[in-house]
């Protein structure tokens, strides 16, 4: 049985790739005031809903484990769900990851703008592998690729996170210590990990990469939404609190502000990164708490919640298309098509929405059924 998705949760997912493609999109920088576009922020909403979402999805389908059992036991007590886990985890992410990494790439390779002149094909090659291999985020930081499609770091800290969490939750059996663990690891990562520096000298801009990419800089987040998940677990949060539509709507404003707007406040400050990420995901982490209240109050608005729930519910494919895209339309004026920012930035929107909805309908649907449908 498919469980009823949360669209508070959706909504929640909307605002963080809103977040992204406002920072990304260079088309915009004429268009939004510098405060809105330092979304890149709203990874650590993403990171932290999907950390609660796998881990709610994970620990439902794991039997119980025998009290006294070895970690050899319980992994073979749950060796199928293990592999259905890693199964789904792949056949969801890897094909569009794959498509929306070709296409631009071909793109590119065929270009004839300056600022691509020079790039060789091992160097696109370099960018394709450490895509597929999810090893992307380091290979950024080192300059060990050409940095064409710099957003799928993400996606490259995520996978690696899952591919750990399942092998923690069989190692680590009670959710009790579960917590303490991943209150310890966090803690690590917010208040040491991230003011180590890189063990090799790099320049300034490449500091600022190893903060925000490095996976154990940023594992945090994700961590914090397996920790709402179980909190949530063992106490219900809605048992005892139920919020009204103005706490809700005082909660989500106060939090998303601080996730959209602080990181523009405080971009001039040098060390901000490792300050401002622990921030992000406490905020994120009270929105997300709020959405497991389900009220539905959360961003709820009558003309906005279709739009919202729409992009929620294709955010992964608008989070790779909207860099391809922004490429696609740059090739177009390079041309000779001679158009003003503000006309390259509405077919930019609206192209990215058109190959989002086309590869919603063509690709992903289809694969998340097929996955489901193979499941072994």
């Amino acid at each position: 049985m498919i469980a009823k998705k949360n669209m508070e949760i959706e909504r929640l997912r909307a605002m963080a790739v809103i977040g992204v493609m406002l920072a990304h999109c260079h088309l915009l920088k004429d268009i939004f005031p510098r405060v809105f576009r330092h979304g890149w922020s709203g990874v650590d909403l993403f990171f932290v809903i999907s950390g609660y979402v796998v881990s709610l999805s994970l620990l439902r389908s794991f039997p119980a484990f025998p009290e006294e059992s070895t970690f050899f036991e319980r992994l073979k007590l749950s060796f199928r769900q293990l592999k259905n886990f890693y199964y789904k985890r792949l056949a969801r992410i890897l094909p569009m990851a794959i498509i929306w990494a070709v296409i631009p790439l071909i793109l590119i390779w065929l270009s004839i703008q300056e600022e691509y002149l020079g790039l060789e094909m091992i160097d696109l090659a370099r960018e394709f592998t450490s895509i597929m291999t999810f090893t992307y985020n380091y290979f950024y930081i080192f300059n060990f690729v050409p940095r064409l499609l710099g957003h799928y770091w993400s996606l490259s800290v995520e996978e690696q996170f899952y591919f750990i969490l399942p092998l923690f939750f069989i190692f680590v059996p009670s959710n009790y210590k579960r917590l303490k663990w991943l209150l310890v690891l966090s803690v690590l990562i917010a208040f040491v990990f991230r003011f180590i520096n890189a063990p090799v000298a790099i320049s300034a801009e490449d500091t600022w990469s190893w903060i925000r990419f490095a996976s154990h800089n940023r594992f945090d987040a994700l961590c914090i939404g397996v920790i709402v998940y179980i909190l949530n677990q063992e106490i219900q949060f809605k048992k005892y609190f139920s919020p009204s539509r103005l706490q809700v709507w005082i909660i989500s404003i106060i939090c998303l502000l601080g996730i959209l707007i602080v990181p523009a406040i405080f971009s001039d400050y040098q060390d901000a990164d490792r300050f401002n990420h622990l921030l992000f995901a406490i905020s994120a982490a009270v929105l997300v708490v709020v959405a497991t209240f389900e009220t539905n109050y959360l961003l709820r608005l009558k003309f906005i919640t279709p739009l919202l729930n729409w992009i929620g519910s294709r955010s992964y494919g608008l989070y790779l298309i909207h860099i391809p895209a922004e490429i696609m339309v740059n090739e177009y004026v390079s041309k000779g098509n001679h158009l003003s920012v503000n006309q390259m930035a509405g077919i930019w929107i609206i192209l990215t929405a058109f190959l989002t909805e086309l590869s919603y309908r063509l690709l992903e649907k289809p694969i998340i059924s097929w996955a489901r449908k193979f499941s072994v």
